[in-house]
Parts: structure tokens; sequence; C-alpha cells
């Protein structure tokens, strides 16, 4: 039945619903493009378990036209979906531009966009030879070519010296022509050497060659291009650009190690820690502090210093006041709301502002797109919060554990409905996780997931690589940051806040030192520690059970770099020369490191020779720590450390917490204890294998928790 509520959403939403076949409703300045029948579709599926996957479900076609002029993305996969189901020998141009437009974040970087492109690029080439064979030998070079520009504007527009910029802009730029030719040729050849193959390489967990045909665009445009040379160098600092990339597909799909042994079935579970009684620390040691200062306050005798530790103690007592008082409030720190610094425009909101006539929209880019119906009610929602790993990084949506997740609850649960939001951020850190679980606690979620490590540590012990750093400072920036008196004034003197943007371009700025990274971790765990545990409180005080990820990598592709500067003396190499000619010694390998100076080249090569050593004897456990020993003392780190992991285990013993230990799941099926092909797509970043299975050990867990509780999905009133 079609209800009065419903009529008055069509008649918001669609004005011109007896108009041509599309119309346009504009609000926030976003156009969303919506068809005459899809006012009627979308009441159609108020029943239905999933109410956003109404909006792939219209009646009338995407046509190119639409989406072309529009960078939202749910509009730009609905026309993929849309070339699945019909294709298309006339779309080349589009779905190449669609990829290359994503890929380079000209438009939201969703890898529902340009993992999608890549399989329906590689699925018309299939169904179309002939016109892919057109569209290769003509438009296609040209297309790539055309869309570096874009991106180059795009990216480094507002730092170029303006001469650069105009002429960049320019139609006739030079280069263009012979670029293209060049790269027209490297195509033909990597496509007569591999055929379909080269094309089924564009995925991520197949090569990412779509992403190696840019950066050997990138490579002929910067030989050939002599009017941008700060572009240039940009560029090819930026892509890690110091040879001509290959076309041809790796021999091994990424992140897969051809000695490793076949996996099995994953053993490991999700472990419920028990609640412990929570002794306030806090209040005890505030107490202790102001009884000891009360009982000097007595004993001194009247004069100065009296009048000096009864204005501290005034002064301490309204601090502490005043900080519960903003807390009660509800008056934010700064460190939920904004970054330490920012290495990339990303935002702190997961949903766009305000709603859009009953649905709220998360943002596309570095969280996943997603519609939330917000006029039906759902019975149980999950919230995932996270940076990259957690939102599915280079994986179609529905191959990312939330969905599967939702999937099999659903399916566990058919009565009830269920919904998981994942608001996972790539590249965040763990503000970041503070303020998108914040969001989601206040939009109501019943059930919260922390899947987060990998950045902390990757990204504040390699700051200063990247800019200026008075670690002090930083040190004393994060504290205040967390204080919520000077984030209450910080707001009144400064509305607009201030965020230290970081540039990426590497080289400009002093070499990282050894013990200023072991400071700049250390600061990683303690800026960690207080956002998670700040959210961790949230949940609890609304009575929302917590699940923490504990993240993993690969350990045989393990990026780290040592310290060129820190020389070893003449008696480490010798050692390490003897390692390296009795290859079955750990002893003589473990001396190596002991001589040698920590993070130097010399202690990495001993490391690494005892990591192989380990391995060879089927010690794959002993190879792991060697691992996080050699991560204490690199540089150039990518990935989750001992400490952080540490971390994670910490807070959900302390707190009570539901855990799940990926390294345990992982490597549980893993023969050698070392590899896990198949479970990773890059280094640290789960493949669809690797998602399937988290979903999988989560699912009796959820299963289980909502037997348990029943009024989460039954007629009863939730307690």
């Amino acid at each position: 039945m079609f209800h009065l509520k419903h009529g008055i959403f069509c008649l918001a939403l669609c004005p011109a619903i007896q108009a041509p076949s599309w119309s346009f409703y504009r609000q926030n300045d976003r156009a969303m493009v919506l068809t005459d029948t899809s006012c009627q579709s979308w009441v159609n599926a108020q029943k239905h378990p999933h109410p956003r996957f109404a909006w792939l479900q219209l009646e009338q076609p995407l046509s190119a036209a639409h989406y072309a002029h529009s960078n939202e993305v749910h509009l730009q996969k609905r026309y993929l979906r849309q070339l699945q189901r019909n294709p298309d020998p006339e779309s080349f141009d589009n779905i190449t531009s669609l990829f290359l437009s994503s890929r380079l974040a000209i438009s939201p970087e969703d890898p529902d966009v340009f993992e999608r492109a890549a399989l329906v690029l590689a699925e018309h080439a299939r169904l179309f030879p002939e016109q892919w064979g057109e569209f290769r030998k003509g438009a296609f070079p040209r297309i790539i070519v055309e869309h570096l520009i874009r991106h180059a504007v795009h990216r480094y527009g507002a730092e170029l010296p303006p001469a650069e910029k105009e002429a960049l802009l320019r139609p006739d730029l030079e280069p263009i022509d012979l670029v293209t030719e060049q790269l027209k040729v490297k195509i033909e050849v990597a496509w007569s050497e591999n055929g379909l193959q080269w094309l089924d390489g564009w995925k991520s967990e197949n090569g990412a060659l779509g992403m190696q045909t840019i950066r050997l665009a990138i490579w002929l445009w910067s030989a050939q291009d002599t009017q941008t040379p700060t572009l240039n160098s940009n560029l090819l600092s930026t892509h890690s650009l110091d040879a001509e990339p290959s076309l041809a597909p790796p021999e091994d799909r990424p992140s897969i190690d051809p000695d490793g042994p076949p996996i099995s079935t994953s053993k490991a579970k999700v472990v419920d820690f028990p609640a412990q009684s929570k002794i306030p620390w806090l209040i005890l040691s505030l107490g202790a502090i102001l009884g000891l200062l009360s009982a000097v306050f007595r004993w001194l005798p009247r004069g100065k210093w009296r009048s000096v530790i009864g204005a501290f103690v005034v002064l301490f007592c309204g601090s502490v006041g005043l900080e519960t008082l903003l807390i009660l409030l509800g008056i934010p720190p700064l460190s939920q709301q904004q970054p330490l610094f920012s290495l990339q425009e990303w935002h702190y909101q997961i949903f766009h502002p305000g709603e859009h006539q009953g649905l709220l929209v998360t943002q596309g880019g570095p969280s996943r797109y997603q519609w939330i119906d917000t006029t039906q009610p759902t019975d149980f929602q999950v919230g995932i919060v996270g940076a990259s790993s957690a939102h599915g990084s280079n994986l179609l949506f529905e191959d990312s554990f939330g969905e599967l997740l939702q999937s099999n609850l659903q399916n566990a649960f058919p009565q009830a409905s269920i919904q998981v939001i994942n608001g996972a951020i790539g590249g965040t850190t763990s503000n970041g996780v503070l303020s998108a679980g914040t969001e989601l606690i206040m939009h109501g979620i019943d059930y919260l997931i922390v899947y987060y490590g990998h950045n902390e540590t990757a990204q504040l012990s390699n700051l200063t690589e990247l800019t200026s750093v008075n670690i002090t400072q930083l040190d004393i920036r994060q504290w205040l940051s967390q204080n919520r008196i000077y984030s209450f004034v910080f707001r009144l003197l400064r509305p607009d806040g201030s965020i230290q943007q970081v540039s990426e371009d590497v080289g400009q700025n002093a070499a990282l030192t050894f013990n200023a990274q072991q400071k700049l971790k250390a600061i990683a765990v303690r800026n960690m520690r207080h956002n998670l545990q700040q959210l961790i409180q949230q949940a609890e005080d609304n009575e929302i059970p917590v699940l923490i990820i504990n993240p993993s990598f690969h350990f045989p592709f393990v990026q780290a770099e040592p310290f060129e500067d820190r020389m070893a003396s003449q008696a480490a190499m010798t050692l390490l020369a003897k390692a390296q000619s009795n290859p079955n010694d750990v002893e003589i390998a473990r001396e190596a490191i002991e001589a040698a100076i920590d993070g130097s080249p010399t202690d990495f090569e001993a490391r690494w020779h005892l990591i192989e050593i380990l391995r060879a004897q089927d010690k794959g456990q002993e190879a792991q720590r060697a691992v996080y020993q050699l991560l204490d003392v690199a540089k150039g780190i990518t990935t989750v450390t001992k400490d952080i992991r540490m971390l994670n285990l910490q807070l959900a013993e302390e707190n009570g917490l539901s855990y799940l230990d990926l390294e345990s799941l992982f490597y549980s099926a893993s023969q050698d204890q070392f590899t896990v092909n198949g479970l990773f797509w890059d280094e640290l970043h789960p493949s669809v294998e690797g998602h399937f299975r988290i979903a999988q050990a989560i699912t009796p867990h959820l299963t289980n928790y909502l037997k348990q509780n029943p009024c989460q999905i039954g007629p009863c009133e939730k307690k």
C-alpha cells in the first residue's frame, strides 16, 4: 500500500515525476540523478532487509551522459553494474575514464569504481575483441595521458609555478602526442605478449597493472616534457619512480611467496575477555595529590609559600572541575575532531552533512560509499571503524568483511532487519577512528567493531622525513589535544582550527634519526591508547559491545629500511660475513645482530639472514618474532608493530571486550607459520579470501550474541 508519507517523500524527491525520463534533485550542491520510477522502486523496497540496495535496482537504465558529468560515486557504481548486466561495445572510453578518474583521485578514489571498472574493461575486451582492438590502438593511450594531466592539475596545480600551470592547461601541450604514441607502442607490446592476461592484471589482486600503466605514462611524460620540471619531480617522487615500469604481468600475484605452502582452514575464533572491575586510578591519584597538597598547606606557616600552595590547590581543583563539566556537557577534545597532522585531505565525518530526504550517505573516497535509509527501523546495526584494511582497500564493496558479515547475519535471522555500516577511513590515524566511532555511536549503532593499527606508527615514525617536526612540541600538542579545557579555549580563539598539513614530497627535510624515530613510536602508542580508550568508554557509556580486531600482515613481504647513517663496526661486519658463510647457524647470526648497531645496514642484513635461517628450519613463529624485532629498529615501515599489537590486546583485556587476532586467524591456517598466500593482496591489506575468513570468524560470535540477547532483534524492548 502506498502510504501518505511515501507520497510526500516522492513529491519532495521527484518534483518532475511526469517530466522526461530523467530528473535532477539538488541538495547541498550535490546532484542526485533519479528516474521517474525510482520513487516507486524506493517505496517498494521499504520491506527489503537491505533498503539501500534499492538504488541499484532502478528500472530505468543510467546513460553515460548522466554519469559522465557527476563525481557521485553511486552513479558511477550504478553505471558499471549496468554494464556488467548489459555490456555495451561503445563504452570502452567511459570505462577507462572511470578507472583513471577514480584511481588518480580526480573523482573520489573508491575501490568500487576503479576495481569494478578494471573488471568490466576486461569483460568487455573478451566480449568485443574487434571494438577493443580499435579502441586500444586509437583513443586508449590518449585518454590515459589526458587523465594524467588532469591528475597533475588536480593534485599539484596550487603549488606549481605559474608558467608550469599555464603550460599544463594549454590544449596543444607539445609532449601529449609524443607520449601518447610511445605509450601506444608499449601497450601493444604488452598486449601482443600477454593478451587478456594483461587486462586481468589491472585488478589489484592480480598485479595492479592499471596503476603500472599510469606509472609508465608518468615516466614517459617526465622524460619528454621540459616545460614542467617541478611537476615532473613531484610525480616521480610521489609514485616512487626511478626506472621505467614494466607492463608485463608479474610471475606471481602480489603478496604470493612461491616457496610458501598452501593454506588450510583457519582455526582461531573471537575471544571474550571477562569484564574487570575498574579501579578508578585517576580519581584515586587526583585525590592523593589533593590530599598531599592540603596536608602541606596546613603544615606550612602563614606566608608566601602557603599562599602559593593555596592558589595552586584552588587552580588544580578548578581545572579538574571544569574538565569534568566539559565532559558532562559533551564538549569533545580536539583529538576527536582533527589529527595531529594530515598527509592528505581526509575528512573526519563519515556521513555527508545533512540528510538526503531520509538517506544518510557515507563519503566516497577514503571511506566506502553507502546509502543508509533512516526512515525505516533497523533491528540491529553494526558499525565498523578503522583504516584501509577495515574499509576493504582495493576490493569491491561486496567482498569486504562488513558486507559479508551483514549477509551472513541476515541469513541467520531472516525475520530481522540487520545492517552493517562500514565507517572505516582509508589513510586515517586513531584520531579519525575516534571521530568516526563517535559519529556511529551518535547514529545509534548496537555493536562496534574496531579494526585498526597499521597507520599509527607507520605515519608518525616517518613524519620527520616529510616535514620539519619538533618532536617535543608534537608531544605537547598531542597532550593538549586530549585536554577539553584547552580544546574549548582553542576553538573559541581559532574557530577554523589548525591542522599541520604535511606534503608527501620526500627529500626536502632532515633525514629521520634512529633516536627521533623511537620517540615518535612512543608518541604513536600513547596517541592510539588515548583515542581508542576514549572510543571504548563512549561505547561502554552507551551499552554498546565492542569487538577489537588486531591487524596482521604478510611476513615475507614486510616493508622496512635501515638507517644508512648508522655505521657498523668492523667486528659486526666480520661476524655478518661469517654468518652468511654458515647459512644454517642461528647462533652466529644472533651474534652478528648483537654486535651490530641497531638499525644499521649491517644489522638489517644480519636480521634478514636470521629470518631466512629460521624459515628454512621450519621455525615460523620464531621467524615472526624476528620480523617484529626488525620492525622495532627500522624506518620506512608500513604496517603494525609489536607495540601496537600489544596495545590492542591490552585494551581488550583491560576493558573486558571481545577480541579477534588476525595473526592467529590467518597463520593458524599456515603450515610453515610464516606465509599465508592468498590472504593478503599486498603486504598488509587482506584479500577477498582474507575478508571472507574474517567474516566467517565474526559471524558465529555475533550469532551467539544475538541469540543470547533476543531483544536486539525481537519484539521486546532493547535493554
